[in-house]
């Protein structure tokens, strides 16, 4: 959840990259060396939130498809859509890949916006919404990933979300290839969502960086 699991970059490191490309992600797990001990050190790691998916789903005993449906998008009234999963393993990418709306993709902003609550319910815990946003790793600790987009720094990361600034600002930010964000401006009760073609193995970070860098600069 954290970045900590000890696995590297996936674009710092060429066999891991062919590794995920391949589709086959779940060997990676015990086929690939770690570079730090697991906990110690940030590096932002792909792999690592697709073994989260595959934990959940084997811990829930379901598909994690429908249990993303069930226990999330439909108390959200939001439609999921494609999911790719890899071609040689059965669960979805857990960190990438899910097509939804603009609007579907506000009301999970406004879900954690509200800690947890969305017009009246108790989607998932506050406590987790929390924890969610906390800054486990700051500052220097955060590993650089390069072409992000130099509007915002970045300050800490969470529970998969960033912790960011631009000018006096600081923000939550999930950031999706291609530039796709979903970013919470508590000060203002505002969700801000920018979605975009991610240009999967072509340039789709020349455009990324620009989407990301406008949320910044609004």
């Amino acid at each position: 959840l954290q970045m900590r699991s000890g696995y590297p970059w996936e674009e710092s490191d060429p066999d891991l990259w062919d590794g995920m490309l391949s589709g086959d992600l779940l060997s990676l797990m015990v086929h690939y060396p770690l570079v730090s001990d697991p906990g110690a050190v940030f590096h932002y790691s792909n792999v690592s939130t697709y073994f989260r998916g595959a934990i959940v789903a084997r811990a829930c005993d379901t598909d994690l498809r429908e249990f993303a449906e069930e226990q999330l998008f439909a108390p959200l009234g939001a439609e999921l859509g494609e999911w790719w999963p890899p071609e040689k393993n059965e669960y979805p990418m857990g960190f990438c890949c899910i097509h939804v709306t603009a609007r579907d993709a506000a009301r999970f902003g406004l879900l954690y916006l509200n800690d947890g609550v969305l017009d009246g319910e108790q989607v998932i815990s506050s406590e987790w919404v929390h924890d969610s946003l906390q800054a486990y790793s700051t500052g220097e600790q955060l590993e650089y990933v390069p072409r992000a987009g130099p509007n915002f720094d970045r300050t800490g990361y969470g529970y998969q979300w960033w912790g960011l600034q631009s000018g006096d600002h600081e923000y939550d930010a999930a950031l999706g290839h291609g530039g796709q964000t979903m970013a919470l401006l508590d000060e203002f009760d505002m969700v801000i969502v920018a979605i975009g073609d991610p240009f999967w193995l072509e340039d789709g970070w020349k455009y990324g960086k620009q989407l990301k860098n406008l949320v910044a600069d609004f």
